[in-house]
């Protein structure tokens, strides 16, 4: 009898379903392996039937029997990884900004991402199962347009003109992080952290705006937004856009958190009510 697993020593994968096509072979259906690092989750369709943990398990002749019922779909297995994986992503096609000082400006964007697979039956059912995203390039492709979509509601947002790139990068790279993780935590991923590694204006824009602020664009500016220090929690609102010198920027890890008098249970820096053993305050970001 041969046995249903994925290996892959190397790391480099988020998900590897098995078979790509069709359904699980009868002859391999009565065992499956999982690696460490791994959870395998039986799927038919877009509904997820059982998960696996580490080790070796039988599997039902017909694995459609672990719903309990008749699944129209043939079922398959998604090997998923639960460890922290580093992406790729960037703009296929430039970002189009309508500045209000010099109409339209082409930004090209790319960076880098870590994700982290934490609910594996819900990423299965909602974007290998539903979606057909049963690779890693698949994955990393349907985040590069989410990111993109999401890069362009920012900058309409928060930015008014590309002169302002430099001093409204760390509220851009926090902002657009903060949305693509609420994204992503419906489909069970965590994203840990995103980094903006540029964002290029055409060189005669780059040119005027160095020209002007004595600084180049924002390229390699932009702080990283981290799950663990400089976002938002996924819940949280997103505070309203105000002036650059007090824009609501949530400070990267290790940043001073601003000095001041406040009531005890409320933010040093906005004097809003905190969520009680939080870290960070969700209206301005301080620690």
């Amino acid at each position: 009898m041969s046995l249903l697993q994925h290996s892959d020593p190397a790391g480099l994968e988020l998900v590897a379903v098995v078979p790509v096509s069709g359904a699980i072979d009868p002859a391999a259906a009565g065992r499956l392996f999982v690696e460490d690092g791994q959870r395998a989750v039986v799927f038919a369709g877009a509904r997820a039937l059982a998960q696996f943990g580490r080790g070796e398990h039988a599997l039902p002749a017909d694995p459609t029997r672990l719903a309990g019922e008749t699944v129209g779909a043939p079922p398959r297995v998604a090997f998923v990884s639960v460890a922290p994986l580093t992406l790729r992503w960037g703009t296929t096609e430039p970002v189009v900004y309508a500045d209000v000082e010099i109409g339209d400006v082409e930004l090209r964007g790319y960076g880098t991402m870590v994700v982290r697979v934490e609910t594996p039956d819900t990423f299965v059912a909602t974007l290998v199962g539903e979606s057909d995203v049963g690779t890693t390039a698949a994955f990393g492709a349907h985040v590069r347009d989410l990111i993109v979509t999401r890069l362009d509601e920012v900058l309409r947002r928060e930015l008014e003109s590309v002169f302002a790139l430099a001093e409204l990068c760390e509220v851009l790279a926090l902002r657009l992080g903060a949305k693509v993780a609420r994204d992503l935590a419906g489909h069970g991923v965590v994203l840990e952290e995103l980094r903006i590694g540029a964002l290029d204006p055409p060189r005669s824009v780059g040119r005027r705006i160095e020209e002007r602020s004595g600084r180049e664009p924002a390229a390699g500016g932009f702080p990283p937004y981290s799950r663990s220090g400089g976002g938002a929690p996924s819940d949280a609102p997103e505070p309203p856009p105000t002036a650059p010198e007090d824009a609501g920027t949530r400070p990267m890890p290790g940043a001073p958190a601003a000095v001041g008098s406040a009531r005890p249970g409320a933010c040093p820096r906005c004097a809003r009510e905190t969520v009680p053993g939080a870290s960070y305050c969700a209206f301005c970001g301080a620690r």
